[in-house]
């Protein structure tokens, strides 16, 4: 995957983890949204190192070498419903994060309009 691709994917989940901790309160609610913000924290970070790995290109001179993976971008990716560019993967990737981030900070405000509302 492009790096672009990996940032995305790290600021949408440090968004979700920010958001999750609009639902804080007394109790044990901080000590399991710490223990969620951790396991978000793990994944990020080995988003982070998945990124970061690259293999040495041994083949770099031969005439029968493999494509780089930025012309492989370019190609359609087959799944089993058919095929679909890599932009449109892209985006099937980043959607249901995008959605959960943005809907936990909806979720986190309407909580907080309602408290202040009826207190």
């Amino acid at each position: 995957m492009p790096q672009w691709l990996y940032r995305l994917l790290i600021g949408l989940a440090a968004w979700f983890a920010l958001a999750a901790w609009l639902f804080s309160a007394s109790g044990p609610t901080d000590y399991l949204l710490s223990i969620v913000s951790g396991f978000i924290f793990v994944v990020v970070l080995l988003q982070l190192i998945l990124s970061r790995v690259r293999g040495r290109d041994t083949t770099a001179g031969t005439a029968d070498a493999s494509p780089r993976f930025t012309e492989r971008g370019e190609w359609d990716l087959d799944t089993r419903q058919g095929h679909i560019s890599f932009n449109e993967a892209a985006v099937q990737i980043l959607l249901p994060l995008a959605a959960a981030a943005l809907g936990m900070t909806a979720i986190g405000i309407a909580l907080h309009i309602a408290e202040h509302i009826s207190a």
